[in-house]
């Protein structure tokens, strides 16, 4: 289970890097749009990061519910 999560992790980790890359072209793309352009893509630019957020945050619980249960040196799956 620990490698599994750490795995996962290290997935969404790598994922969490091209979000913030598409955070910046929208950023970029944002400074020349108008107010309605620029609302068309913050929302839907946001409710990605929440879900990356909440991904995350959902991770870091199971990986210390896992620990905690002294699972953190054994190989279970």
């Amino acid at each position: 289970m620990m490698r599994w999560l750490q795995m996962l992790s290290n997935e969404v980790n790598t994922k969490h890097m091209s979000l913030q890359e598409l955070n910046f072209a929208a950023d970029e793309l944002i400074k020349s749009s108008t107010a309605d352009q620029a609302a068309l893509i913050r929302e839907p630019l946001a409710d990605v990061n929440r879900r990356s957020e909440a991904l995350h945050h959902d991770i870091a619980k199971k990986l210390v519910c896992v620990c905690r249960t002294d699972l953190c040196n054994k190989d279970v799956y």
